[in-house]
């Protein structure tokens, strides 16, 4: 479940490590009262210095600075830091993390003789159901409204996929980011059964044009067989078989993911997973791959590369396939 976890957010991170992603989602996640006091020309990133001792690497996602703008459009010298937590499923301790980490910030302006920043926490979730926790932090005590009202309150603002899709009347503000729109929905559909999700975004990236987008096809392809429960084979066959216009280009990409070895490392660290490593089990998940490697045509030298199996064993393979 952790290298499961680990995935997610190493994806997470690589879509919100580009500023133009940041400025683009946070066009869609944040409230409209926050956005009209925003000044998107500026952002940037915060290096977390303050992450230090026992909870350093704990935080596995970000924080970026943006200038607020009075309503005459010029800008004040206050900031505001947007912390980004991404979620995979519904953890309870997410106030006291999001707390933490906004403590150590404030540490750091009070160490240095400034005034507090403001911070505005932002979860971003895409687990299987929908997000149940309250957004508020004093809901999680069970007292009245007369002794609430005395207690350390903050709110988080919530981003679920559950609640978004590919068709979200919001995506009108990404017309001009539509490859984050593909990665939003890779997040989205990541525990959905079945290859309904995968022949959906592969139509998506037909219409919209994202077919020649190499980088953002294979990391979508290594991110599809990391986290879900579909074959590389099962994927390959998919794009080979894409009819959509353009469909020359995806049975291209399947041909160049194999030759680049990207998909023996998925399927041996997904068996190695789920068989506990054991070496027969390995072994028969690179034989069945090859065997549908053979089926559709690919070249024996390229299996040999993609598997680590050899020619000879391919062969054998082979002559019981036909």
């Amino acid at each position: 479940m952790d290298k499961i976890r680990n995935v997610h957010d190493k994806f997470f991170v690589k879509i919100f490590s580009n500023i133009e992603n940041i400025r683009s989602f946070l066009k869609i996640a944040l409230p409209d009262e926050i956005l009209k006091v925003l000044d998107f020309s500026n952002i940037e990133f915060d290096l977390k210095s303050y992450i230090t001792g026992d909870i350093k690497g704990f935080f596995s996602d970000m924080v970026v600075r943006v200038q607020i703008q009075t309503e005459e459009n010029k800008r004040l010298s206050t900031d505001i830091y947007f912390l980004f937590e991404h979620k995979s499923y519904q953890d309870k301790k997410i106030f006291i993390q999001l707390l933490k980490y906004m403590y150590l910030m404030w540490q750091k302006d009070i160490d240095a003789g400034n005034p507090l920043r403001l911070i505005m926490p932002i979860v971003f979730y895409h687990g299987k159901s929908k997000w149940k926790m309250s957004q508020s932090f004093n809901d999680q005590f069970k007292v009245n409204k007369e002794v609430k009202k005395f207690l350390l309150n903050y709110k988080y603002i919530l981003f679920d996929t559950n609640s978004w899709d590919l068709d979200d009347k919001r995506n009108e503000k990404l017309r001009d980011n539509i490859n984050l729109i593909a990665y939003l929905f890779l997040m989205k559909s990541a525990f959905q059964q079945g290859l309904e999700s995968i022949k959906k975004l592969i139509h998506f990236w037909h219409e919209k044009g994202l077919v020649e987008d190499i980088d953002l096809l294979l990391s979508s392809l290594n991110y599809i067989v990391s986290i879900k429960d579909v074959a590389p084979e099962e994927l390959i066959k998919i794009l080979k078989e894409s009819e959509i216009q353009g469909g020359e280009i995806m049975p291209s990409l399947a041909q160049r993911w194999i030759e680049q070895g990207i998909e023996q490392g998925i399927e041996e660290g997904r068996v190695e997973g789920r068989v506990e490593g054991r070496v027969e089990g390995i072994k028969e998940g690179k034989i069945e791959t090859a065997r549908e490697l053979i089926k559709n045509g690919v070249a024996v030298d390229v299996i040999a590369r993609s598997t680590g199996l050899s020619k000879k064993e391919l062969e054998k393979i082979a002559a019981k396939t036909h």
